[in-house]
């Protein structure tokens, strides 16, 4: 009874859309009051479709537009019980436009973190502003030594939600084995969702716990461990993504800040000891001034809050498949070692496992390359937007140079790439942003442009024209739709979604040429074929 009271108080409380059904029963064994409201008090429909997907096989994709939601995870609680959760379309956009407002708040957090000096007080000062702004319930930090094989707690919260010094937590890295995997730069973050939280090596609750790097870059610093001890609110994905920003940024600040405290120390010795020490001083001040632009770069964040976004959102689809397949196939999978366990396996029952094994995985291989492909689109978007320096280049050479690199690609066509730019044409800009400009571009004709074409012929071509530089390539492929044209420079716009385009070829080059004070363009050609122009001011060359 008093376990049938907590569930009724959950379902009544919480503003998730979960549901809990039987497949051996019609009616549903829980319900939360949120799901009921999203749909408008009929439930029925939803729990026959479950029960219809989970008899039949793996077909959750009508529930966007047949009940406004997706389906972001399922738990077997026994052989007949499982657990759904699903998010709505609103609540989606809500926690996009949650995040972008985190993102920014971040922003202002470090500026103000940026101005402490003393690792220590930093530390001190990141627990408050995490407490107090960045949806962080309790947290503390773990620091590593320089051979990250012994690890020493510094600020926290304790189980009051006091601000602590946590320095009694510490030893070798083996002690804290959970969250060992962080030290791996393809891991960073280690969550567990159901554990029993401790306060000086006492139980104090029950809930999730999650450990986010410290890193400045190039190494692991430490790390963050949080929980939800007082809110007891579960964790959203944006939670878990702010969080390793705010690791991110800690990191830099405060290797900054040890640089910093390094260079005092050395500069009071520093008469007898100048000889001595001149190498290391310079070495010191080259990490100090990476450490600055990697700050300079994070403050930056807000500004790429809408993309980051739209990156979740796009990423969204293809895990959310993914993790769904997976439950399912193991689901399946225990349903088919219970039948082996029990000597009572039939053939057509392990033929059924064998197809509903191919079917997923071949899912979840699918989606997760897809999403891998999005996340290496925007890494090299992010990359770009902070590199490179004004100089004055020879842009034939640099087409040429393209040119030659791309010939591997249209070895075995009848596709020829010319190089139609001037042999002495000088100009002042960022060649590393026109080369990534004439890539894409190239790039983006190669893929789209020759589809049942017999052959066809790619020109990159620059010019001056009074102030500016002119870039242009054009293409006598089969050209562009009328109606698509408009949306090309669109992010996630793509006509080859299917043979995994991720649609921001295009809008790379539309940020960058948008940055630099410039403009794009697409036109038909005649006969057939389309050629972009992208124009960009000179500049004064900043940079021999």
């Amino acid at each position: 009874m008093a376990e049938d009271l907590l569930l009724k108080q959950f379902c009544q409380v919480t503003s998730e859309l979960v549901l809990m059904i039987d497949c051996d029963q019609t009616e549903p064994l829980m319900v939360s009051d949120a799901l009921i409201r999203h749909l408008g008090g009929d439930i029925q429909p939803l729990i026959n479709y479950l029960l219809k997907s989970r008899k039949f096989g793996l077909n959750y994709e009508d529930l966007a537009s047949g009940f406004n939601c997706q389906l972001v995870e399922i738990n077997q609680i026994t052989d007949s019980r499982w657990l759904y959760r699903f998010i709505s379309d609103s609540q989606q956009t809500a926690e996009m436009q949650l995040f972008i407002e985190a993102m920014k708040t971040m922003q202002e957090v470090a500026v103000r973190l940026s101005k402490f000096h003393d690792p220590d007080e930093l530390l001190k000062e990141a627990v408050r502003e995490a407490r107090q702004n960045l949806y962080f319930d309790r947290l503390g930090f773990m620091l590593l030594n320089d051979a990250q094989d012994y690890v020493v707690g510094s600020w926290g919260t304790d189980r009051f939600g006091k601000i602590v010094q946590h320095s009694q937590y510490n030893g070798p890295i083996e002690y804290f084995h959970w969250v060992e995997p962080i030290l791996d730069p393809n891991v960073m973050q280690v969550f567990m969702p159901n554990t029993t939280l401790y306060d000086d090596g006492e139980e104090v609750g029950y809930g999730w716990n999650l450990a986010v790097a410290i890193w400045d870059g190039e190494k692991v610093l430490g790390w963050i461990a949080c929980d939800n001890l007082f809110t007891q609110l579960p964790i959203a994905d944006w939670h878990r993504e702010l969080f390793s920003q705010f690791g991110r940024v800690v990191g830099h600040l405060y290797a900054k800040a040890r640089y910093e405290q390094s260079l005092r120390q050395y500069s009071s010795s520093l008469e007898d000891q100048v000889e001595k020490r001149s190498l290391e001083l310079a070495e010191q001040m080259e990490l100090l001034r990476k450490s600055q632009q990697e700050l300079v770069d994070n403050e930056k964040l807000a500004t790429l809050g809408s993309l980051v976004a739209g990156i979740a959102h796009e990423v969204n689809t293809p895990i959310g498949i993914s993790v769904t397949a997976a439950s399912h196939l193991e689901a399946e999978a225990k349903q088919i070692k219970q039948a082996y366990d029990a000597a009572n396996i039939t053939r057509s029952a392990l033929e059924q496992f064998i197809g509903t094994a191919v079917e997923s995985t071949e899912i979840i291989l699918g989606n997760l390359n897809r999403a891998s492909d999005l996340m290496f689109s925007f890494k090299r978007l992010t990359a770009d937007q902070t590199s490179d320096f004004v100089e004055t280049f020879n842009v034939h050479e640099l087409i040429d140079h393209l040119v030659r690199s791309f010939q591997h690609r249209v070895k075995n066509k009848p596709i020829t790439i010319v190089n139609g730019c001037k042999e002495l044409l000088f100009a002042s800009s960022y060649p590393g942003h026109v080369s990534q400009i004439f890539t894409n571009l190239l790039n983006n004709a190669l893929v789209h442009a020759f589809d049942d074409m017999p052959d066809g012929q790619v020109e990159l071509n620059a010019a001056i024209e009074g102030d500016n530089l002119v870039l242009s390539v054009a293409d006598t492929g089969r050209g562009i739709d009328e109606q698509a044209l408009p949306h090309i420079f669109k992010p996630f716009y793509t006509t080859k979604r299917e043979q995994g385009g991720t649609g921001l070829g295009l809008n790379v080059i539309y940020n960058l040429a948008e940055r630099l004070n410039g403009t794009v363009t697409a036109e038909p050609v005649i006969p057939h074929g389309v050629k972009f122009v992208v124009t960009l001011p000179l500049m004064e060359s900043t940079h021999e």
